[in-house]
């Protein structure tokens, strides 16, 4: 998936993160500290295609366990918007280092009914 579909796809879909997030420290000056945001990433994604973005012109879907290689390139860069296919689970890791994630409420419809999957996504995309 290009970088303008991600872009697109985020614009459209992801939703900002509740004012009650619980934040935790992921990085710092130096990079990722530890395991924490690959423990946190396969436990609220399990094993999910996730849709990245870094920049306007930086994202892809990579599977979970190819992400973290991808975010870590990126890190403290910018703030990374991470989310489920379905764009019913979310994640992010802000520039400052501190991160978090969160589901979709229950009153807010991304999805289409028919595929399970965000209107307007695709496998082939």
């Amino acid at each position: 998936m290009n970088p303008r579909r991600v872009h697109k796809l985020m614009l459209d879909h992801f939703v900002e993160p509740p004012l009650t997030l619980d934040w935790a420290i992921v990085a710092d000056g130096q990079g990722l500290r530890g395991s924490r945001l690959a423990d946190d990433l396969r436990r609220h994604f399990g094993q999910d295609l996730l849709v990245i973005e870094v920049s306007r012109k930086e994202g892809a879907m990579l599977p979970t366990e190819d992400a973290m290689a991808y975010i870590e390139k990126h890190v403290l860069r910018g703030s990374i918007k991470i989310a489920n296919r379905a764009f019913t689970a979310f994640y992010m890791v802000a520039s400052n280092g501190v991160a978090g994630g969160w589901t979709m409420p229950e009153n807010h419809a991304a999805t289409s009914p028919a595929d399970g999957t965000a209107q307007g996504m695709h496998g082939s995309d």
